[in-house]
């Protein structure tokens, strides 16, 4: 007869088929009367004093219970469903009774035990409350932020942290909720165990349930007509290492061309959406929790060139780490409801709120290693010294013409040539440190970054602290900010609702100037051109200065300079809604955003400029007051099944006010004083200025969108804009916008079809948006001078001038703004149950009346008049593909794999010219057409060099040895039109060499997790051209080694070794000499534009989340997860330059970085 035991008895008593088949009837009766025997026989624990043996090391409670009964002869009795799964720790269980062995035992769980007999009773105790830990994800495997974990029946809920963790307190009897928006909801029983650890949700089958900000209010994601992008807080890159959002976009989303000018720290990234060819656009319009931020308080310039350039992000004063979402609109459509401020696109930012739930705190800190990523390289001092004797040589060979390459003159019979240094001087002369390592350095970044939030079903909170510091790569260059953000909510009633947010910021950039050429250049500028053999600090600890250019600071000397760039913003809102009826909403907004940013400028004695002015110090403060007033009346209702209407109504007051003040002087008694105390300055007369300025936006607007079945969806809005600097006869501005979408996949044809399509949209929008940048363009100026001529009148003995002011700008009464009109055709879709989804954008934009500044004739002493005149045309497309390759099925965290893919192309050019242009425009510059580009770069076609074996092309004779042979394409005939070639170079030679924007834009990225590691890997690329470094007309002067290391002693690059030369006449370089018949044309021709394109890997980041097991003990830390970043550790490019995104006027290097982080909830 088989043996049975409780356990085996209830597992069999599972299954409904056990009862039907006769031949377990009598297994069923035993079972009868062992279960009988219990109920006679019941004894309690306590009496019982067996010893047991020792058991293994933990295990599930399964497992340990079947090592009791096979050791002691006892037998148990459960449910297995409810110890599946179930943990226990290793029990000392040597030298025990049963009883002390099971008192040890089931004090680790949520079980209570009876003893009667032999059997042993396990039960759930159904009151017994515990904290409960586990992991959300989603089907790829990637942890969810945000999920809501409520225990059902009860008001008792919790949100998962930023690893996709939560605890919450519960019997192991009670079922929780799990939920998140665009996801399946899901209950998990609170006893279950391991399975807590790996909860995961898939897309809801109404996958684009998820809602998407769009202006003024949010639509599901399935109802989105126009081309807007969303990009999580979650997901943008690089967030650790600098100190704005918008460096973390690049590559994210179609259609969103970000390039990162400059890599000094506290820098901006130029954000362009589908590019926006306009002289009167600011940019794109940023808006944070429903508030416009542009207009804030700009960064003072500088009265030292040596000291300027400095690009400081407006952006900096936003937290990356609490934003929740990013929506960009890119089509005109999405972007109307905004008015005259969207022409360059719209991106709205939404920030982190608070959820009801327990109390959370998040802790995130990080710290990286930065170094530059590529900095240019200059000759050693031996080297420097032999190339400064060769281009000696090379000019007086030229000047002489000697042959055979410069002439038919025999060297002897001239002065010999004179090197500047002998063979023992550049032999003996000790190796000077070098120029370019000399004013970098290693830099670091690290931040710390704390929030708190949670709240009831009445209020919430969203509370968070942010440190940021950054020591540059450059000398004197760094940053330090501290971030606040508060965001309250609470629901006064049912009906009303209120809230409040404030940001504030507050910061310090350490500047040092960077970019521009000869003696306005900066650091590196300064760096390249230092003489190699000449020391970088003299013994007596000062700098020395290039004799032969004594303009230029010293290198090092540039360290010495105080340039500080201090900002401060706070910006609040608040805002009180009330539902008047179901569905309908009146809410009022009011923000006031608070923004200044100064500079505290002094150049001391150590410092050539500052030695010329015995000190100069200066100090400027740019002050801007921004307040908006919003209303809206908001209509949210579904109508049975079929129908669903969404309309907003509103109006907006928003008032802009600037202040600008500045001081300087010079002449100090000492350094020691700085800028704090300028009236120790003893300057004839010190410099003072100020300024202000004042403007007012009103604007209704309007939006209606209806959905029918949830298939088809029509939205149209309006806007009426207004503006105080607007002209007076243009003083309102409408913006129409309309869109459509047909989600196909909900047909019948389709959906029945059983087919690999799960969704289909079709998408088709309209628009019109403003870019109304026209400051005060349409109104008259004044000026005390224009160019070249000064108001200054002459009074009494006539040696006083006494300061007068004149008109230099005409009023133009008519003066627009630019108006941007775009058609946007789009496809949605996603095929294999969502295996693979992605978007498909074509567009096509128009921006007329753009802003021109015509020139008037030469009798008026007026000098200029703003218009409008000119249109652009700009088509394009963009493509999103996000791919879920290898999908975990099994719920144990197995390895998962997902792309995300983005590419995009534009061209922009001229589809209308200003009449003035067509006068003036040159006859080899299309103009109209695809051929008429708005960034067109045109010059002469080279062909090759011209070794100096006689050879000399007909239409350039005398052409020096070395330089570039240039094509001979055409010519102008009596009416100055084009005609053939002439047999000389001329500017009619010239033609399109490149579109200076780039031809295509594109990022992809994947994602690896498995177990608790996750590893992301992103690149971002263009493929474009761009101008050389080394070019003539460029800032470096490499090409024009004559005057630059000739005449000034100035040092270069290495690629100035494989010049042309008399010893090397197979090189593919040209000579360093110039031609002065035909430099002007060489210096702009083909040879110098490059293949700029490149692939850079942007970030690598590794992570491992920390088992929650292993925070089992302890009640202080909920969650973990460690992370190794690794950001822009290469660059595949053919670009010569330090990297083809960098501004060549501008030449702060990119950084490497490695970054440790850590991510702790509380």
């Amino acid at each position: 007869m088989t043996k049975l035991s409780f356990r085996k008895c209830a597992s069999n008593g599972r299954s409904h088929d056990f009862w039907k088949r006769k031949s377990n009837l009598l297994v069923a009766l035993q079972c009868s009367f062992i279960i009988a025997g219990v109920s006679i026989q019941e004894t309690y624990a306590d009496v019982h004093t067996q010893t047991t043996v020792h058991a293994p090391q933990s295990i599930e409670l399964d497992k340990m219970l079947k090592t009791i009964e096979k050791k002691t002869g006892y037998v148990f009795f459960y449910k297995s469903a409810e110890i599946k799964d179930v943990f226990v720790k290793q029990v000392d269980m040597d030298n025990k009774s049963v009883t002390e062995t099971l008192n040890d035992l089931f004090a680790q769980t949520a079980f209570n035990y009876t003893i009667k007999g032999k059997t042993i009773s396990i039960k759930r105790n159904a009151r017994a409350q515990q904290t409960v830990t586990g992991t959300v994800k989603d089907a790829t495997g990637k942890t969810l932020s945000g999920a809501t974990v409520t225990v059902k029946g009860t008001n008792k809920a919790t949100s998962t942290d930023v690893n996709g963790q939560f605890s919450i307190d519960a019997t192991p009897t009670d079922m929780l909720t799990i939920s998140s928006i665009g996801f399946e909801t899901v209950e998990v029983s609170a006893g279950a165990g391991a399975a807590l650890q790996n909860i995961v949700l898939s897309e809801s089958s109404e996958s684009m349930e998820e809602l998407v900000v769009i202006g003024y209010g949010a639509v599901n994601r399935k109802n989105v007509s126009g081309a807007v992008s969303t990009v999580k807080g979650s997901d943008l890159a690089a967030v650790s290492t600098t100190s704005n959002f918008a460096q973390g976009l690049q590559g994210k989303a179609a259609g969103v061309q970000v390039m990162q000018p400059t890599g000094q720290p506290g820098a901006s990234a130029t954000v362009k959406i589908r590019n926006n060819p306009s002289n009167a656009s600011a940019g794109v319009l940023y808006v944070v929790d429903g508030v416009p931020i542009n207009g804030g308080a700009t960064v003072p310039g500088t009265p030292v060139s040596t000291q300027g350039n400095q690009d400081v992000s407006p952006l900096n004063f936003i937290n990356s780490n609490d934003i929740e979402s990013i929506e960009l609109l890119k089509d005109a459509a999405s972007a109307s409801i905004y008015g005259a401020r969207a022409g360059a696109g719209v991106v709205l930012i939404t920030t982190k709120r608070g959820k009801a739930g327990a109390p959370k705190i998040e802790y995130t800190g990080t710290y990286g290693f930065q170094k530059a990523d590529k900095m240019y390289e200059v000759l050693d001092t031996r080297t420097y010294m032999e190339q400064v004797n060769k281009i000696g040589l090379e000019r007086w060979m030229q000047n002489n013409k000697i042959g055979p390459f410069y002439g038919n003159v025999d060297a002897s019979t001239v002065t010999p040539f004179k090197p500047r240094y002998t063979a023992d001087q550049i032999a003996n002369t000790p190796m000077m440190p070098n120029a370019m390592e000399a004013v970098h350095r290693d830099g670091y970044t690290t931040q710390h970054n704390i929030s708190l939030s949670g709240g009831s079903d009445k209020t919430r909170y969203f509370v968070s602290g942010n440190y940021y510091d950054q020591k540059g790569v450059l000398l004197a260059s760094g940053m330090k900010r501290y971030n606040f953000r508060a965001n309250f909510d609470q629901n006064i009633t049912d009906k009303i609702k209120t809230g409040i947010s404030a940001t504030l910021s507050d910061g310090k950039i350490n500047t040092t100037g960077t970019g521009g050429s000869n003696e306005l250049g900066g650091i590196l500028t300064s760096a390249l051109y230092h003489p190699a053999n000449l020391p970088l600090r003299n013994p007596d600890g000062t700098y020395p200065i290039n004799p032969q250019y004594p303009n230029i600071p010293s290198p090092l000397s540039y360290q010495d300079v105080t340039n500080d760039l201090n900002s401060f913003r706070l910006l609040t809102n608040a805002y009180l809604s009330w539902e008047i009826i179901d569905g309908l909403t009146a809410k009022g907004m009011y923000s006031y955003d608070r923004s200044t940013s100064g500079r505290n400028l002094y150049l001391p004695r150590t410092y050539l400029l500052g030695e010329r002015t015995n000190g100069f110090a200066h100090i400027s403060k740019n002050e801007a007051g921004i307040k908006l007033l919003e209303y809206t009346l908001a209509y949210n209702k579904r109508f049975g099944t079929d129908h669903s209407i969404n309309g907003v109504l509103g109006y907006s007051y928003n008032q802009f006010k600037t202040n600008a003040l500045s001081a300087g002087n010079q002449n100090f008694p000492t350094d020691a004083f700085l800028f704090y105390n300028l009236g120790a300055g003893q300057s004839p007369k010190p410099s003072v200025g100020s300024g202000s300025s004042e403007k007012t936006i009103a604007s209704y607007f309007l939006r209606g969108i209806y959905t029918y079945k949830d298939r088809y969806t029509l939205q149209a809005s309006l806007r009426r804009d207004g503006a105080s600097n607007f002209a007076e006869n243009k003083k309102w501005g409408y913006f129409p916008g309309v869109a459509f979408n047909w989600v196909i996949s909900e047909e019948g044809f389709i959906k029945d079809a059983e087919g690999p399509v799960s969704f289909l949209k079709l998408r088709l929008s309209y628009g019109e948006t403003g870019n109304s940048d026209i400051a005060s363009a349409a109104q008259g100026a004044y000026s005390t001078s224009t160019t070249g001529i000064y108001y200054d009148y002459l009074f009494g003995d006539g040696t006083t001038p006494a300061t007068g002011f004149g008109i230099n700008r005409l009023a133009n009464p008519n003066l627009s703004w630019e108006t941007a009109r775009e058609i946007n055709a789009g496809l949605d879709f996603g095929f294999f149950n969502d295996r693979l989804t992605g978007s498909v954008d074509v567009y096509t934009k128009t921006i007329d009346g753009l802003l021109f500044n015509v020139v008037t004739p030469e009798p008026y002493q007026v000098k200029e008049q703003t218009v409008n005149a000119g249109k652009t045309r700009t088509d394009g497309f963009d493509i999103a593909i996000q791919t879920r390759n290898i999908v975990d099925n099994s719920g144990n965290n197995g390895f998962t794999w997902s792309t995300n893919i983005n590419f995009s192309h534009y061209l922009s050019y001229w589809t209308e010219r200003a009449p003035q242009t067509l006068a003036t425009l040159a006859r080899y510059i299309p103009a109209t057409g695809k051929d008429a580009l708005h960034r067109g770069a045109y010059g002469y076609i080279s062909n090759g060099i011209y070794r100096g074996d006689g050879n000399v092309p007909a239409h350039m004779p005398n052409l020096l040895p070395g330089s570039l042979i240039l094509e001979d394409r055409g010519s102008y005939d009596s009416q100055g039109n084009l005609a053939g070639p002439d047999g000389l170079i001329s500017s009619a030679d010239q033609t399109l060499l490149a579109n200076l924007d780039p031809k295509f834009n594109f990022g992809f990225g994947n994602t690896f997790t498995y177990k608790n590691f996750d590893l992301n890997i992103f690149f971002s690329g263009a493929v474009m051209k761009a101008w050389s470094p080394y070019g003539p007309n460029q800032l470096f002067r490499i090409a024009t080694l004559a005057a630059s290391m000739g005449s000034f002693d100035w040092n270069t690059m290495p690629i100035s070794l494989d010049r042309w030369s008399y010893d090397n006449t197979e090189a593919n370089f040209p000579t360093g000499l110039s031609d002065p018949r035909y430099a002007n044309f060489q210096n702009n021709s083909d040879y110098w534009m490059l293949n700029a394109s490149f692939l850079r890997l942007r970030n690598v980041t590794l992570g491992y989340q920390v088992p929650a097991t292993w925070l089992q003990g302890q009640k202080v830390i909920k969650g973990a997860r460690l992370s190794f970043d690794v950001q822009n550790p290469w660059t595949i490019t053919n670009y010569p330059g330090l990297d083809p995104e960098l501004n060549q006027n501008n030449y702060y290097p990119l950084t490497s970085s490695y970054v440790m982080g850590i991510n702790l909830s509380f």
